[in-house]
């Protein structure tokens, strides 16, 4: 469920202005020379359980303290989307192993906090996470389609821009509506994620 919509217009405004504050990415689409290390990272939840929105703020917290861990462990950032079972990102990562040591406390740390405010002590909360490194221009423009649709595809909204917790807002401002159809249009997503992203919401 989209549990924005169960906010009141205080809780709202403060939405409007937390993304605005931690929603943008760091810096242009990447260039894609050879040494480049651009991964798509994903990561679910345990059985795919709504973990993420148990609570009404829950998912809007957790964005902003996913982004401000990826502000610490990798050099760019280019895409993100949070949803109430899992999460998608984009970005430059020099060393993936350290990212790998770094993710999993993170991780933990989440999943503590949730079981205690569930009262679910022990529960597995997240089952790793996948690796996909961008091996050119047309697999990162139609990874871009693929994570700002990804609230559409797995039935949380119609629209993209419907979904706060996504860099879609800042795509939209940046290149605006026009440009992000011809994207959309230019890089359709035929079968992108069928057989690793399939799981029902």
């Amino acid at each position: 469920m989209y549990e924005s919509r169960k906010l009141s217009e205080r809780e709202r405004k403060a939405l409007i202005e937390l993304r605005k504050s931690h929603r943008l990415p760091w810096h242009s689409p990447p260039r894609f020379i050879k040494q480049d290390r651009i991964y798509m990272i994903s990561a679910a939840c345990f059985e795919h359980q709504q973990i993420i929105n148990a609570t009404p703020d829950r998912l809007e917290k957790f964005t902003v303290a996913l982004l401000e861990f990826l502000n610490e462990c990798c050099e760019k950032l280019y895409l993100w989307v949070v949803l109430p079972n899992h999460y998608h990102f984009v970005a430059h990562i020099l060393d993936l192993d350290k990212y790998s040591r770094k993710v999993q406390p993170f991780h933990s740390i989440n999943a503590i906090s949730w079981n205690k405010e569930d009262e679910r002590s022990g529960r597995k909360v997240f089952h790793s996470y996948s690796d996909r490194f961008m091996r050119s221009e047309r697999h990162y423009w139609t990874t871009f389609n693929y994570i700002h649709n990804n609230p559409v595809k797995h039935g949380y909204v119609k629209k993209w821009q419907e979904w706060p917790c996504s860099s879609v807002h800042y795509y939209l401002e940046k290149y605006g509506y026009e440009k992000m159809k011809e994207i959309w249009f230019k890089y359709p997503l035929k079968n992108y994620g069928k057989g690793w992203d399939d799981w029902s919401s």
